[in-house]
């Protein structure tokens, strides 16, 4: 089983516009692999040989949750299709600024939605938040996974919203918690991720930009990190999907620690 634990898809009928607009704000640094669509994401999937994908969307307003809860509940009640209630495994999304947050965490548990993306520089906070703390306790309590943008980010200033270092401290102050730090621990902070997360028992997915997928340092983190702890992912659609799973393909890994990257981690802990 293949999982590609990081992708983004939008409604159809705003898609194309979405994906216009943020390959706009990263001043088309980024060429995108994908129209957005779930149509179009399954069918890239079958191309690279992805049996599922996990769905990551980001309520960039606070006022945007009960759209995005909609979306995802379409997908996993089979609402949108078969095809895609078996293969999409859709998360949720809140606004620490909303004032129900905690709340709306409750009613994605209760719905059957496994997990939560967060985004601090779209949702505008940082991992030393206090509120943003109790938002992930609240999270473990509620055994949903949480995966979130770490490092810098493309179509932002540099910032130390959500560095390695923060990710640390966060596994310190939230034991017991299902955190994936996204874009290999912390994007292009290489060198802060080597310093304090490899080697450590954090979740760390391998979603990098085509263009770091060669980058000494990414090679070395996929090469070291404990593959327990690893999960494919291509941020879709900022990265081919093939270009992902060949990168973990080739990695210096054993078959068995290949077979945890490619989709036995993400299956352990969405039984979690």
């Amino acid at each position: 089983m293949t999982i590609d634990f990081h992708t983004h898809v939008f409604p159809d009928e705003i898609a194309a516009q979405v994906v216009a607009t943020l390959e706009s704000k990263t001043k088309e640094k980024v060429d995108p692999s994908g129209d957005g669509t779930t149509r179009q994401l399954l069918q890239q999937m079958d191309e690279a040989g992805i049996d599922q994908a996990v769905l990551c969307p980001i309520a960039t307003k606070p006022e945007q949750f009960e759209s995005i809860l909609k979306f995802s509940l379409k997908i996993l009640k089979g609402e949108r299709g078969e095809n895609e209630q078996s293969r999409l495994i859709p998360f949720a999304s809140v606004h620490p600024r909303h004032p129900e947050s905690f709340k709306q965490l409750d009613q994605i548990a209760a719905s059957g939605i496994r997990g939560i993306k967060l985004h601090p520089y779209y949702q505008e906070f940082t991992l030393r938040d206090k509120r943003v703390i109790e938002l992930l306790r609240c999270c473990r309590d509620l055994n949903l996974t949480i995966l979130c943008h770490c490092g810098q980010d493309i179509g932002f200033p540099p910032s130390d919203r959500c560095t390695p270092r923060l990710v640390a401290e966060i596994y310190q102050q939230v034991e017991g918690i299902r955190f994936i730090a996204a874009h290999m621990g912390g994007w292009r902070m290489w060198d802060e991720v080597m310093q304090h997360l490899v080697g450590r028992a954090i979740y760390m997915d391998t979603a990098v930009l085509a263009g770091d997928l060669q980058n000494p340092t990414v090679q070395e983190l996929l090469h070291t990190h404990p593959a327990e702890y690893l999960l494919l992912a291509s941020d879709w659609p900022w990265c081919p999907l093939q270009k992902a799973v060949e990168m973990v393909r080739k990695c210096n890994r054993s078959e068995k620690e290949q077979k945890l990257i490619l989709g036995g981690n993400a299956q352990r802990l969405m039984r979690c």
